[in-house]
């Protein structure tokens, strides 16, 4: 979650990691919200995930940040394909 800090645009990124205080990953993770969020069900959704049973559909929605897709997106996807859930993308 915290790499979605980063999708303001490329040019006010490149002024945040090339200005004069150092902004990284940890710094965008510090200012997110504390868990527990309003609506929290990360904890019940990863028990199942990792030893559940397999979800029967996921839709997944993908914007446009390439890395995200690359290193968040693609392996969720393959886990879920691997345990037998049907996904969709869009």
């Amino acid at each position: 979650m915290a790499g979605n800090v980063f999708d303001w645009g490329a040019k006010e990124v490149a002024n945040l990691l090339e200005g004069p205080d150092h902004f990284g990953f940890l710094e965008a993770k510090n200012k997110l919200q504390q868990r527990p969020w309003l609506i929290d069900g990360l904890d019940l959704w990863l028990q199942r995930l990792t030893s559940g049973p397999p979800h029967k559909n996921a839709v997944i929605f993908v914007d446009n940040s390439g890395l995200d897709f690359v290193v968040g997106i693609v392996p969720m996807a393959r886990e879920l394909l691997r345990r037998g859930t049907s996904v969709s993308y869009g």
